[in-house]
This record gives structure tokens, sequence and C-alpha cells, in this order.
């Protein structure tokens, strides 16, 4: 029981990691931090920024995300909903990276379309807040977002589960790698061998940050649905 709720407190953590390493400046890892002709020198957050952005990050986690996920897991529970495949029968490796492909593809789809409608000026005032950080995007910001913006980032994963009926661990997997994922692009850091394993590039979505304009997807797979929208640059 709860096991998705657990798989996303614990994809939380790497917004741990980039903070300690956000707060301690390690000079090692400067050329690692995403950088522009305009900025040569990425400069790390200020104590200040670290801590209005945690504030805004805990607000909205322990405020809106947490409690959403615990009685959503809830309500599947006690209903015998049955979004999800539970059986108890051998995963096999190959349907679930499939399950897990498709999970990744149709929620960046679907988040696409969502952050492209935050953009239109009707309703950019959802999504000011997210995009006051500019050249200085890090790991906190993943989650410094307007409460209803939030809870419409968590449809598309809703929505595609609804679709797909993917197992209740590619579940959990998809839950951790997401949210692994979007604290990472957010971070200010590229790291090669990250980027590798999770198939994304952080710069992609560092530039949305800048140009607003371009880069709506998460990134996934190398941002594939901007390279097939056409949005990607």
């Amino acid at each position: 029981m709860y096991i998705l709720f657990y798989s996303l407190v614990l994809s939380e953590m790497p917004v741990l990691i980039f903070t300690i390493l956000d707060i301690c400046k390690f000079p090692s890892l400067q050329i690692y931090r995403i950088t522009y002709d305009s900025l040569p020198v990425r400069p790390y957050p200020s104590n200040s920024q670290i801590y209005k952005a945690a504030a805004d990050y805990l607000s909205i986690t322990l405020g809106v995300l947490f409690p959403l996920s615990y009685l959503g897991e809830t309500i599947l529970v006690y209903t015998q909903c049955n979004i999800f495949n539970t059986t108890r029968e051998t995963l096999i490796i190959y349907d679930a990276v499939g399950e897990l492909f498709a999970m990744f593809l149709w929620s960046d789809v679907l988040f696409y379309g969502m952050h492209r409608m935050l953009h239109i000026p009707k309703y950019y005032h959802l999504h000011k807040k997210h995009h006051s950080y500019v050249y200085d995007s890090f790991s906190l910001v993943n989650h410094c977002l307007d409460p209803l913006e939030m809870v419409l980032f968590m449809m598309p994963p809703l929505f595609s589960a609804i679709l797909l009926h993917p197992h209740i661990y590619v579940m959990c997997a998809y839950i951790f790698l997401a949210n692994t994922m979007g604290t990472y692009i957010h971070s200010g850091y590229c790291f090669p061998i990250v980027n590798r394993i999770l198939l994304v590039d952080p710069r992609d979505h560092d530039m949305h940050h800048v140009k607003k304009v371009t880069n709506y997807g998460l990134g996934t797979f190398f941002s594939l649905t901007d390279r097939l929208f056409g949005s990607f640059k």
C-alpha cells in the first residue's frame, strides 16, 4: 500500500543532493555549470535565493504534491480502481521497458500541451512565478510553482496511466525517474554521465527559462517532443 507515494517521496532526494552542492559551491564542479555566451561563468544561487526557493518548494511539495498524491492513492486503494496492473507475476523486462517508454512519451506530449497553454497570456499568471528564474535556475526551482499549476502538471502522468494501464512497478519507476529528471533539468548543472542515464540534456530546459518561447517539453529522450513539434532550439 502507498508504494506510489513512497516512490514520490524518494524521488525528492535528488533535490537535497543538488541543494547541498549549491550551498557548498564546490569550485571543481564549476565546469559542469550551464553557461551562455552572455554568462560565461554561471554563479551559484545566493543563500537568500536558496532560502526563498526552499520556502516555495516546501509549501508546494508538502502542501499540494504530497497530500494530493497520498489522497489519490488512498482513493485508488479503497475503491479498488484498477488503473495499474498489480499482478504478482514476474514482470518481463521488455514489457517493463516498453511501458516505461510509453509512459514517458505520452506524459511528455501531454505536458508539452499543458506547458504551451500556460504560456498563453491569458494563463501566464499561473506560470510567471516559475519563470522568475531566468539564468539562475537551480534544483529547488522545479517545484517553485503556483498551487493550481502544480495540480495541472500532475495531470499528464495520471492521464497517461489511465490510458496505458502500466504495471504498478513501472509506474513507481516512472515517478522516480520523471521527478528526478525535473530536478536535474532545473539544477543548472550538466553532467554528461547523468545525461546518458536519464536520456536528457538539461541545457534544453535551461534554454526555455532564458528564451521562454522554445523547448516546452521536459526534455524526455533528448527533447523528442519539441523536435517533433518544431519548438526545439
